[in-house]
C-alpha cells in the first residue's frame, strides 16, 4: 500500500464527532500492529468510541508519543463537504 491508498483509506472513514470512531481506531490498530507497534486502545464507557496509543521500536529507551485527533466536526447545515481523494 503506497501513501496515497493509505491517505485515501483513512479519510473514508466517517468520523464525524457524534458517530462511533471504533471502525478507524480498529483500522489502525491492525496497520500498527502489522509492524510490529504494541498497541492499546482505550475504549470510552459505551465502546463505540476509542482512542489508541502505540510503541514502535525497542521498549528499553525512551521514544515518542505522537497524540492526533480522530475526528471531524462539521457545522450543522454546511453545504458543499466532500471526500477527498475520492
Amino acid at each position: 500500500m503506497n501513501s496515497q491508498e493509505l491517505l485515501k483509506d483513512l479519510i473514508a472513514f466517517p468520523t464525524v464527532s457524534s458517530n462511533p470512531n471504533r471502525a478507524l481506531i480498529d483500522y489502525c490498530a491492525s496497520l500498527l500492529k502489522d509492524t510490529g507497534a504494541d498497541v492499546t486502545i482505550i475504549e470510552d464507557i459505551q465502546e463505540n468510541k476509542a482512542n489508541l496509543y502505540a510503541t514502535i521500536g525497542p521498549t528499553n529507551i525512551p521514544g515518542v508519543l505522537l497524540s492526533g485527533i480522530l475526528m471531524l466536526c462539521l457545522l450543522k447545515g454546511k453545504i458543499g463537504l466532500s471526500l477527498p481523494l475520492k
